[in-house]
């Protein structure tokens, strides 16, 4: 076969197999479908960490959310309760069967200047967490933590204390919280009640360490209406600008 015949069975061959390429890879051709398959395979593989990334950002911030409302609810929950137990008050016998032992202030740290203040009496003087705090018969705070010599009290004014209270004109119960920044705000009040400023609040009965009774102020101006219950700001008889000598509560039965 000469140079020629050589060249013709090149181009054959060359053309059989461009066809059999062509006719492989046309629409509908199982190999073509194959090999679509496949690359459409491949190319999932670099969107797969930003799928998951994106799932696990989805199921981050619903965990998130959901905390956020559970601790909303107990926290509800808790200010709710201590009105209940408000409820119970049955006496204002406040002074009548109490004992006090006086004390002075010795650290108010600045970073919580209306939070806490600590006191030169402690478990030695029979100090015990709950126990009401007064300054000329006025409340300013609770004892929170006790040590063998000294004690914490946190101030009426924190924004992690709440009081449950009563308004002496109206028998009326609420929660008392401060802000944090010197203001308290009565709680729990139905906007239906309308309350007067001047009108006294004091001390409900929750606990046998806290007394019913022990003035904390008056009603100076009511504020925002949040779920159905008015906030009325209160002026405190206290002065918590000026709080050295103070008396702790501790003839409460125990």
């Amino acid at each position: 076969m000469g140079r020629t015949g050589t060249r013709r069975w090149i181009v054959f061959l060359g053309t059989l197999s461009f066809s059999l390429i062509l006719a492989a890879v046309s629409p509908g051709s199982l190999p073509a479908e194959k090999a679509m398959d496949l690359v459409a395979n491949v190319m999932t593989l670099p969107e797969w960490p930003a799928r998951m990334l994106r799932n696990l950002v989805v199921r981050t911030v619903d965990l998130a959310a959901g905390e956020r409302a559970l601790r909303e609810r107990i926290d509800r929950l808790e200010r709710e309760n201590l009105v209940l137990r408000g409820l119970l008050q049955v006496s204002t016998d406040y002074g009548t069967r109490t004992g006090t032992n006086e004390g002075h202030v010795t650290l108010r740290p600045p970073t919580s200047w209306w939070s806490e203040v600590r006191i030169d009496r402690g478990a030695r003087e029979g100090i015990r967490p709950g126990m009401a705090v007064v300054q000329d018969g006025a409340l300013v705070g609770l004892v929170s933590r006790v040590e063998s010599g000294s004690s914490w009290v946190e101030l009426v004014t924190s924004s992690s204390q709440y009081i449950p209270v009563v308004v002496e004109e109206t028998r009326d119960l609420g929660v008392l919280n401060g802000d944090g920044n010197g203001l308290v705000w009565l709680m729990y009040i139905p906007v239906e009640k309308e309350m007067k400023a001047g009108m006294s609040v004091s001390t409900a009965l929750v606990s046998e360490l806290l007394p019913p009774g022990i003035p904390i102020g008056r009603i100076a101006g009511a504020g925002e209406e949040i779920g159905g219950y008015r906030l009325y700001r209160i002026t405190l008889n206290a002065d918590l600008s000026r709080l050295y000598k103070v008396k702790v509560m501790t003839g409460g039965r125990s």
